[in-house]
């Protein structure tokens, strides 16, 4: 049989050859059409670089002396035309620049990719979202239109509605959004924490990334850079946490799910803890404890705010980024670095004009910009 089945004469060898082949280009062009598809982009964004990641261009700006000066100097720069008197404005015209700059991107990738960047907004907006659910969990009045804010159109149309919503229908709104019965749950305890639900609200956005599905070749470095964030984010939950002296039962609450190296039984080790020297100690043996343990010698105490921690980790996220971008770089890794760097230059170029709006000195300033150096 196998002797007539590879007979030149028969048609079914034919078949079966070119059912061979067939299956051989397509092994071969799927890895190169989703090489080729990254290209343009990774060069692209490799050519535009993040000059605001860097002292220089930021001192620049720093020396403008006013918001007037800083706005001046900023829009000598390509593609920034920002407009504004007052801090607020100039930083709500940075955060359009960012949606901009996600939409141009789009432009860029298949369409396969744009649910992820659009999902991207909404984790850029969570700060937001964590506020105005607190708030309606108070029945406290929200002076301001906080939906103004945020740069999702999904999560805008959210907050909106949150913010006319009366104390009885809010929580159905938050369950519609696509929050869980066990996260409405939590926002009915009287006694449930701010770190809670924080901590729930950040499994839940990240989760939703998470759900995204990208091109096959890509998903190993959305893969990483999740898993990198909920290390992050669960290391800041737990700093707070620790600074409030919250125990080991409650701790347990803000787990979010297993990072890259803060896993289950390490998670459970740091709510053990009793103190933020404590955390940091435990952290040692990660690649987070010498960045902690520099600020720490840095500022020479480990009793003061958190926050100089929280900037540390956001910094060592930059360097994460750039082992991305070089370990994946025929796929999505230069584009989830650009994409963060650009979100980072944002934050940079907002902090600087709140600062000169409030005329502190350039000192206080520079030591809440993230810069982008080798750790």
């Amino acid at each position: 049989m196998l002797h007539s089945l590879l007979d030149p004469n028969n048609p079914l060898m034919w078949v079966f050859v070119s059912s061979i082949l067939a299956g051989a280009i397509v092994v071969i062009y799927r890895p190169f059409l989703s090489f080729v598809r990254f290209v343009y982009p990774n060069a692209k964004y490799e050519a535009m670089g993040n000059v605001f990641l860097h002292q220089p261009s930021l001192q620049r700006l720093l020396e403008s002396g006013s918001l007037e000066g800083f706005v001046e100097q900023l829009n000598t720069q390509k593609d920034y035309k920002i407009q504004g008197t007052t801090a607020s404005e100039v930083q709500q015209h940075l955060d359009q620049l960012f949606v901009q700059t996600i939409e141009h991107m789009k432009k860029d990738h298949a369409k396969t990719m744009h649910p992820f960047f659009d999902r991207y907004l909404e984790i850029y907006d969570t700060s937001t979202v964590k506020t105005v659910i607190k708030l309606k969990r108070r029945q406290q009045t929200i002076e301001e239109p906080l939906h103004t804010q945020v740069i999702s159109k999904r999560v805008q149309r959210f907050i909106q509605q949150l913010e006319s919503a009366d104390p009885e229908s809010y929580l159905e709104i938050i369950k519609d959004f696509g929050f869980p019965i066990s996260f409405i749950d939590l926002l009915r305890q009287p006694d449930t924490s701010d770190e809670s639900i924080d901590a729930a609200i950040d499994r839940q956005f990240i989760e939703s990334l998470h759900q995204i599905k990208v091109p096959y070749k890509c998903q190993q470095a959305k893969h990483l850079y999740i898993k990198r964030l909920i290390d992050i984010t669960s290391i800041k939950l737990l700093l707070r946490a620790k600074k409030r002296h919250i125990d080991e039962t409650e701790c347990l609450e803000l787990y979010i799910d297993e990072g890259y190296e803060i896993l289950l039984w390490k998670f459970k080790e740091l709510c053990k803890a009793e103190t933020v020297s404590d955390i940091i100690s435990l952290l040692e043996a990660t690649s987070y404890g010498p960045v902690l343990r520099q600020v720490t010698e840095t500022t020479k105490t480990t009793t003061t705010s958190v926050q100089p921690y929280s900037d540390a980790l956001d910094q060592y996220m930059l360097s994460i980024m750039k082992d991305i971008s070089n370990n994946f770089y025929s796929s999505i890794g230069p584009t989830l670095r650009f994409l963060y760097a650009k979100q980072t230059e944002i934050t940079n170029l907002k902090i600087i004009a709140k600062g000169l709006s409030e005329q502190l000195p350039t000192e206080s300033i520079t030591s809440l910009l993230r810069t982008e150096v080798d750790v």
